[in-house]
């Protein structure tokens, strides 16, 4: 009976366990974040459809309260049209084209963030979960030792100190397992928020491979997101300099009308009228709007500085990262392994329970060590994929 109910939640828990990839392509369909983003670029593609069309013409009405039989009584009904000088159209419509690209470079941004989040939160998952399984491991391993131990040896003063020691390790490793536990949901609640769907389980296997040529990843760093996002904002920067710039000329207002005379004759009006830019209102924009272009254009400039020593720092620690696992598996545990099984064979003949429990924790402290490196190296390779743009 007990297979069976192992089976069935086995099946349970893998009805609902999602890959790392499947995490991804959830929350980049899903998250609200994003959405906020894509409509803004609906918004954005609204306003560019009327950005170029002409304002609505004024029809305008009116009339006096003179005799008829005097000339001046008249009634007057008329158009005007405002005619924009040439270019400032096309200029106003510019600024939306712009402003889509730059909201679809956030967008591409946004994106490049949200899945580095999920990556470093099913990292972090598989961490836990590895501790985990080594915890109990090591729980079963000190309950059989304190175990074997009683049944073996007399309770003298030395061994009474030596099966306490081995106690309190036991009780450390269950406050260690209770922690565990807390964090695994803790993150499993984050991926269910950030994918903005039920998480349960992760499918997740993670292994050292050949670390990616820094070469390689320094020629993809152009493809960074938010550089892009800076180069498509010193671009919607320029449309709205050149936009502004031509503010600086005049536009035309066109007016037609036809005046209604009773006893005299009618006749029509045709007439237009200029805005003057005489008080260097216009100037002063401009100069605002280039200052904009510098202000962008040194956000640019610090961004690929920023991005190029992150790279830096970011590959040292990848190499750290791999380096220290590789000491860890191929020196040191084979050696506390050796150093285990000898304290170990002694346990039942009534050894050092001290020394065995020490030889253990040294163990158990490696191993998480290990764990602990194969994690941040996956989690500092998912902000490295963040800074050359690549979504996987």
């Amino acid at each position: 009976m007990f297979k069976v109910i192992t089976v069935c939640l086995v099946l349970f828990l893998n009805l609902f366990s999602k890959t790392l990839d499947q995490l991804i392509d959830i929350a980049l369909n899903n998250s609200p974040s994003l959405e906020v983003i894509n409509k803004k670029i609906t918004y954005i593609e609204t306003k560019k459809e009327v950005a170029d069309n002409f304002k609505n013409p004024n029809l305008f009405f009116n009339t006096n309260t003179l005799p008829s039989n005097q000339a001046m009584s008249q009634t007057i009904i008329g158009l005007s049209q405002n005619i924009p000088f040439y270019g400032k159209r096309d200029a106003n419509k510019g600024i939306y084209e712009a402003k889509e690209e730059e909201t679809k470079a956030k967008l591409k941004d946004a994106k490049a963030k949200l899945v580095y989040l999920v990556k470093v939160e099913a990292y972090k998952y598989w961490e836990f979960r590895e501790l985990l399984d080594v915890i109990n491991e090591y729980l079963h391993i000190t309950k059989q030792a304190i175990d074997l131990y009683e049944s073996y040896t007399s309770i003298d003063e030395a061994n009474h100190m030596g099966i306490m020691k081995a106690e309190l390790s036991y009780s450390e490793l269950k406050i260690a397992k209770r922690d565990l536990l807390s964090k695994i949901y803790k993150t499993l609640y984050n991926l269910s928020y950030l994918t903005n769907s039920e998480v349960l389980e992760v499918d997740l296997e993670l292994k050292l491979s050949k670390k990616p040529s820094y070469k390689e990843l320094k020629e993809k760093l152009k493809n960074n997101t938010s550089l892009y996002v800076d180069i498509k904002s010193i671009q919607s920067a320029k449309q709205e300099f050149k936009y502004i710039d031509l503010q600086n000329y005049p536009d035309i207002n066109l007016a037609a009308s036809y005046a209604y005379r009773r006893n005299f004759e009618n006749y029509f009006n045709l007439g237009f009228n200029l805005s003057l830019p005489i008080y260097g209102t216009e100037d002063k924009l401009s100069e605002a709007a280039k200052v904009a272009i510098l202000e962008k254009e040194a956000k640019k400039t610090d961004t690929q500085i920023k991005i190029e020593n992150e790279l830096k720092a970011y590959y040292e620690d990848l190499n750290a990262y791999y380096d220290i696992y590789n000491i860890i598996e191929k020196e040191a545990l084979p050696q506390v392994k050796h150093m285990f099984e000898l304290s170990s064979s002694v346990i039942a003949t009534g050894g050092d329970l001290f020394k065995y429990i020490d030889v253990l924790f040294q163990r158990l402290d490696l191993k998480k060590k290990s764990i602990k490196a194969v994690s941040s190296y996956y989690k500092t390779e998912a902000k490295i994929y963040e800074l050359i743009g690549e979504l996987k």
